[in-house]
């Protein structure tokens, strides 16, 4: 099994036990680049916490994965913002 399907299964039990039905799945690639960014970009430890604030404003949003990318998204904008 690939590194990401053990992420994807993990998510997958934790839906289960954590009762997240009617989220559904992030895309585990653009999550985990999110997490590597913010690490990079601030503090490791505050990698963690932006998932966590992702996951949140996901669920306040819906739970749907178009809400989840849009956190994801404004996450990045945030620590690493481009000269646009």
């Amino acid at each position: 099994m690939d590194e990401f399907a053990e992420v994807e299964a993990l998510l997958a039990k934790l839906r289960d036990r954590l009762d997240l039905a009617g989220l559904e799945d992030p895309d585990v690639r653009d999550m985990l680049a999110t997490v590597r960014t913010v690490a990079h970009a601030t503090l490791h430890a505050a990698g963690p916490m932006a998932a966590f604030a992702a996951g949140y404003a996901a669920a306040r949003a819906g739970g749907s994965a178009a809400a989840t990318a849009k956190a994801l998204a404004d996450i990045r904008a945030t620590v690493a913002p481009t000269d646009a």
